[in-house]
């Protein structure tokens, strides 16, 4: 066959996306024409398609070199420069387009999106306008326009476009995932999730499509939604542990899951991602009375709930009996990641080296104990720990369940988070408790002052529930509106930061609302606030007389805030971890009499301290000062018993080691 028909074969093939027959045919015209420029373009294409974007611009080059006045070839030439992420050339590359024919509106809008991955919003701004009076009903200009005005700090007039980008290419998956992406950041969470599920429809065979909606499922409150993706993600692409992980911790709320459940689903991730690997030795000194090398890894040294929680705890440690290291393992560096610094003797950057390299810079600082604060969170690196990084490895319990890793010694916890003989059958780890509880607050600065109790002046009692909306499922809405049918006009305020609460109609809302509803509360009883500044958090959560928690995931953070700003909290302490955390804090600050331990419990203590306004007023007057003075604020105190116990557990290595 003349090339020239091989050419219109391979073109023909081109044009129906069968990328191999036409790969084959032009590697059968450049075997005979290595010159031949349509044969190198096509080719281009095909790789470029193929995700081969550096292999891909390499031809390309080729075939613009051969002929250089081809505009359809150097603008294929700066698409797969973008690709290949040379964003810069990709911008030359359209910029060369363009003073060939100016008028060709394609290169002009990949000018402008190009101008956008360089910086250059301004001259983004300016083309992409330009190429819209050409192409007005483009939805790729749209979605570019939206993106420069995002990048600009310009949500109101991003939004616009990305609205318009959606009506011009209502199925694209480009355009769903930006405008996905863009609107769930903003503060749309129920458009954005509608996005993605149209995003995972649109490609149901992308792993990356299902966990994006799982992502904005879970930020809207959709726990089983969410969970629905992330099972969809895993299926098309097992080999993937953080879409594992996240399913776990997704798991943890699950009311239907049990503590043996969660260790046999955590031990499964062991399975799929971990192989065995033969023990290596360490060089560390087996001398048991010496200054300890402490190290903690964790992703979570920036700006969240755990600086109310960590930092007390390294303040206290006896620097001359502890060495503290800390191995950064997260992306987020802000304001609180300079604070972390402060608190270490050494500070190691590990975010960006893979797990050998991160077992290599443990094992080189000759670390003791090798502290876990993430768990399977988002920037989890549990892989290190399976690698023995440390001749002691223990969980911290920022994460609410066992890891599920045989390299993992030990967890710490307390007597009321995990009484003895009722939840050691969940871990793998051997448990640790700490006599006066493993957790430490400290109040933010500039907290304001403790209201005076809400019900006196409002003649009706306001109960608050402050969490995840994650976190409701029908036994919590069955307690929360027995609660209020027990206390006559009382009202019922849920605030979070999903900006969803502040907009009616929006499923975080409506799904709440519709649940009281069926259970006999009036919508009008319930009010709904969004996200707020931490001091006017702080000040609403004081609106409140008494707080609702949640089961069988409770509280912490909002546990602690809310006895800050006098607010007591009911809980239901349940038989596993992450159901026993608030009643942990509540008996340990004296408020045991709070706790429930059944949700017809749950129902009638609440209704029945709310109903007490005498000992509410007394309680709201003292409860500052009293949880002030109680174990969950000492933290000097804890520290010391948290020192012995890495003692024990050091001497115990040592033993080990020596014999």
């Amino acid at each position: 066959m003349e090339t020239t028909a091989v050419f219109e074969a391979a073109q023909h093939h081109l044009e129906r996306g069968d990328w191999d027959a036409c790969r084959l045919l032009c590697e059968e015209i450049l075997r005979r024409e290595p010159a031949h420029a349509g044969a190198l373009h096509c080719l281009g294409l095909v790789l470029a398609k193929d995700g081969d974007a550096e292999r891909a611009a390499a031809i390309l080059e080729k075939a613009v070199a051969i002929r250089p006045d081809d505009l359809s070839g150097r603008h294929s030439l700066g698409v797969a420069y973008g690709l290949a992420g040379r964003w810069q050339e990709a911008a030359a590359t359209f910029r060369t387009c363009l003073a060939f024919d100016p008028t060709h509106v394609e290169s002009r809008s990949s000018h402008a999106s190009a101008l956008l991955e360089c910086g250059r919003l301004e001259e983004a701004l300016a083309e992409a306008r330009h190429a819209l009076r050409e192409a007005p009903e483009s939805a790729f200009l749209h979605r570019t326009m939206g993106r420069v005005f995002a990048a600009m700090g310009r949500p109101a007039e991003a939004a616009l476009y990305f609205r318009q980008c959606l009506l011009f290419g209502p199925d694209n998956p480009n355009n769903l995932e930006s405008a996905g992406d863009f609107f769930g950041k903003s503060g749309e969470e129920s458009l954005s999730a509608e996005l993605f599920a149209r995003l995972s429809e649109r490609l149901p065979e992308s792993p990356g499509a299902w966990s994006r909606s799982a992502a904005a499922h879970m930020a809207m409150g959709a726990r089983e939604s969410a969970a629905g993706a992330l099972r969809k993600a895993l299926a098309l692409d097992p080999g993937n542990p953080r879409v594992h992980s996240a399913l776990l911790y997704s798991s943890i709320m699950d009311p239907a899951q049990s503590g043996e459940g969660l260790l046999t689903a955590h031990r499964e991730w062991q399975t799929a991602f971990i192989s065995p690997a033969p023990a290596r030795p360490f060089a560390n000194s087996s001398e048991p009375e010496r200054r300890i090398r402490l190290g903690i890894l964790s992703g979570e040294f920036s700006s969240g709930s755990i600086d109310f929680f960590l930092p007390p705890i390294l303040r206290h440690h006896d620097r001359r009996n502890i060495e503290l290291f800390a191995y950064r393992a997260g992306a987020n560096e802000d304001s609180g990641t300079r604070r972390y610094k402060q608190l270490f003797h050494h500070w190691r950057d590990v975010s960006d080296l893979s797990d050998g390299e991160v077992d290599e810079t443990i094992r080189g600082d000759r670390i003791d104990i090798l502290l876990d604060v993430s768990g399977h969170l988002p920037q989890m690196r549990l892989s290190v720990f399976a690698r023995r990084a440390a001749p002691v490895q223990i969980a911290y319990p920022r994460y609410p369940c066992t890891t599920g890793l045989d390299a993992m010694d030990y967890r710490i916890t307390d007597q009321w988070a995990d009484p003895a003989g009722l939840t050691e059958s969940h871990y793998c780890e051997k448990l640790l408790r700490i006599p006066s509880g493993y957790l430490v607050y400290q109040p933010p600065d500039g907290a304001p002052s403790v209201a005076a109790l809400p019900a006196r002046a409002n003649r009706y009692v306001t109960f608050g529930f402050f969490q995840t909306p994650l976190k409701l499922n029908h036994g919590v809405f069955d307690a929360l509106a027995t609660t209020m049918l027990q206390v006559p006009e009382s009202r019922m305020l849920f605030h979070y930061m999903i900006r969803d609460f502040d907009r009616p109609g929006r499923f975080a809302r409506q799904r709440i609302e519709s649940a009281m509803d069926e259970r006999g509360i009036d919508p009008a009883r319930l009010v709904f606030h969004g996200p707020l500044p931490l001091s006017d958090h702080l000040a609403l959560v004081g609106q409140t007389d008494v707080a609702l928690d949640a089961f069988p995931f409770s509280g912490q953070t909002n546990t602690c805030e809310c006895l800050w700003m006098g607010v007591p909290v009911v809980t239901l302490a349940g038989a596993r971890f992450s159901a026993r955390v608030s009643a942990a804090i509540l008996s340990r600050a004296g408020l045991g009499d709070w706790v429930a331990t059944t949700e017809s419990e749950y129902a009638e203590i609440a209704s029945r301290q709310a109903l007490n306004l005498p000992a509410l007023l007394e309680l709201r007057r003292t409860l500052r000062t009293r949880f002030a003075a109680s174990p969950v604020l000492d933290g000097a105190r804890v520290v010391r018993e948290l020192e012995v116990v890495y003692r024990q557990v050091w001497r115990v290595w040592c033993g080990s080691a020596a014999g």
